[in-house]
C-alpha cells in the first residue's frame, strides 16, 4: 500500500512539472532553441545518474545510445 502512495505522489509531481513549463517560459526572458538546449542539458546528466543508481537489471545504456542522446 505504501509502494502505491509514493507512487501516485511522483506521478502528481511529474504532473506539476509538465504543467509548469508553460508558465515557466513566459517568465523566463529567454527564445525556444535556447530553453531547449538548457533543459536538455540539465535533463542529460539527471538521467544519466538515475540510470546508474536504479536498480533496475538492464540499468546500462549501451555507449552508441549515450552518445546519440549527447549529441541530440
Amino acid at each position: 500500500m505504501e509502494n502505491k502512495n509514493i507512487l501516485r505522489i511522483l506521478l502528481a509531481f511529474c504532473m506539476i512539472l509538465w504543467a509548469s513549463i508553460g508558465v515557466g517560459t513566459r517568465v523566463i526572458d529567454l527564445n525556444s532553441f535556447e530553453l531547449a538546449f538548457f533543459r536538455a542539458s540539465l535533463a542529460l546528466p539527471i538521467l544519466i545518474i538515475f540510470l546508474k543508481f536504479s536498480k533496475s537489471p538492464n540499468k546500462m545504456l549501451p555507449l552508441k545510445y549515450i552518445v546519440y542522446y549527447i549529441f541530440t
